[in-house]
């Protein structure tokens, strides 16, 4: 409400009570006036005072006020559109005033370099899931083969044992000492790998401490970007004068904080990949460690009991011995047919996710590749060209916006906000259509006030009719009667 209309309302207030008191006084005199004279033949009482005739109560003219304000048509979608990946330009599909649909591809980079990751992500998936796989079939015939052999071989020792043959102990003792050597070289191989792969797993923790930490940061900056409008990092800038507002972000700078919490977001998934890839790398080596040893020592033992046994007279002894390394023999046989224990199965089940999420990233990145319209709309800008290089966090490409579903934004005063509600008819008069005004509804007012210093006003949205010619960008003037004169 303005100052005019409470000075107009006081006016035609006065005048309405001067209007009455005029009346009254016209119509006193017009009685009098007209009285003719008449004889008295008798005494009559007069009253002492004559009493005002009281005029019947009217009720107050309180002329309806309007709310109004200056602003400009605005498209209730918009959307500047920007690569989240890194390459060359290789198809720009759309122009400038091209009207386009939901989800059509309005421009790409060369997407050999993403489908190549694509490819290698799938293959990685392929090998993983055979590994598990490889888990449930039958074992392969070398293995059976030379498991019957040692078998084999396990039952002529034992038969030279019980026929009374001897062995070459200088040969056994040599075979010994060499066996010996080996078993140790072996031990400090794998102890090497197994440290190898715990310094890799130390390492990805690591990087994984360190993205989450940036994807902490990131995310951070992009809720308070999102939230507020403002700079995250220099949220308040102070002018020349000393006075302190808020540092608004544009949408390319508030793009570019979504961006890199994108990135941040991409770099912990792929960091927490690591990390599992070298927890199973560190499983695998102290698998191998223990089975590799065990596999040694049981190898240095038989031949140990075996050089024992043939130092020993009694040939019930090589008997013996001959008879343990057969028994062992078929063990190592039967073991082939054994199903693989949960710790493996386990490693080739995180092997495959792994894969999976490696190929999921792959995937991803090939989208970003890729300039999707988000909704129908009307290409305002082109600002890319076949050949170009791009990267995240760049200017945007292309701009797109809605051409049909408009409506028009104004600030209100806080002190006529009150009388505004959701829903409440408005009158737009654009300065472009003086002759042609349009009708609409209110959608939309802001939560919280914008402050000019000491004014706060609140931002108001109306939805448009549809109506031809109207442009976006048009100004003009919304008035519309306030919420509570309508009640």
């Amino acid at each position: 409400m303005n100052w005019n209309f409470r000075q107009t309302r006081q006016f035609l207030a006065v005048g309405v009570l001067a209007s009455a008191l005029s009346a009254c006084g016209a119509s006193s005199v017009g009685l009098v006036a007209n009285t003719a004279p008449v004889a008295i033949t008798q005494p009559t009482a007069l009253p002492t005072s004559v009493p005002t005739p009281r005029l019947p109560e009217q009720p107050a003219i309180v002329p309806r006020e309007t709310v109004s304000g200056t602003g400009r048509v605005a498209s209730a979608h918009e959307a500047s559109l920007l690569f989240l990946a890194q390459g060359r330009v290789e198809q720009v599909l759309v122009e400038e005033g091209q009207m386009v649909s939901k989800g059509q591809l309005l421009a790409t980079l060369d997407l050999r370099m993403f489908d190549a990751a694509v490819a290698q992500a799938e293959a990685g998936v392929a090998s993983a899931q055979a590994q598990l796989s490889a888990l449930d079939e039958a074992p392969r015939a070398a293995d059976i083969q030379a498991a019957k052999a040692q078998v084999k071989q396990a039952q002529i020792a034992l038969a030279q044992a019980q026929t009374g043959q001897t062995q070459d102990i200088r040969s056994t003792e040599a075979g010994l000492v060499a066996m010996q050597s080996q078993l140790q070289a072996t031990r400090d191989q794998l102890s090497a790998a197994k440290t190898s792969a715990e310094r890799q797993v130390s390492q990805a923790a690591l990087t994984l401490t360190q993205a989450q930490a940036r994807y902490a940061q990131a995310k951070y900056n992009w809720e308070y970007a999102q939230s507020s409008g403002n700079d995250p990092i220099v949220p308040s800038v102070t002018s020349s004068t000393g006075v302190k507002s808020d540092n608004k972000l544009s949408d390319g700078q508030r793009e570019n904080y979504y961006a890199l919490f994108v990135q941040a977001e991409a770099a912990m998934q792929q960091a927490e990949q690591a990390v599992a890839q070298a927890q199973v790398a560190l499983e695998n080596a102290r698998q191998a460690e223990v089975n590799g040893v065990q596999v040694g020592e049981q190898q240095f033992i038989q031949s140990q009991a075996t050089l024992d046994k043939l130092r020993v007279p009694a040939d019930q002894d090589r008997v013996a011995a001959a008879q343990a390394a057969l028994e062992l023999a078929r063990a190592n046989l039967a073991r082939l047919n054994i199903d693989p224990n949960q710790s493996q199965r386990t490693q080739a089940q995180a092997g495959v996710a792994a894969a999976l999420a490696t190929l999921e990233q792959a995937k991803l990145n090939r989208e970003y590749a890729q300039l999707r319209a988000p909704f129908d709309g009307l290409i305002a800008q082109v600002d890319i060209e076949v050949g170009e290089s791009v990267a995240p966090g760049g200017r945007p490409a292309i701009s797109l916006l809605d051409p049909i579903d408009l409506r028009f934004e104004v600030p209100i005063a806080e002190v006529d906000i009150a009388q505004v509600a959701i829903g409440q008819s408005a009158q737009v008069q654009l300065d472009a259509l003086p002759n042609a005004p349009l009708a609409g509804t209110v959608s939309y007012i802001a939560p919280a006030a914008t402050q000019n210093g000491a004014i706060g006003t609140y931002l108001v949205r109306v939805a448009l009719d549809a109506t031809p010619h109207v442009r976006i960008g048009m100004s003009g003037q919304l008035s519309f009667i306030p919420a509570a004169a309508t009640r």
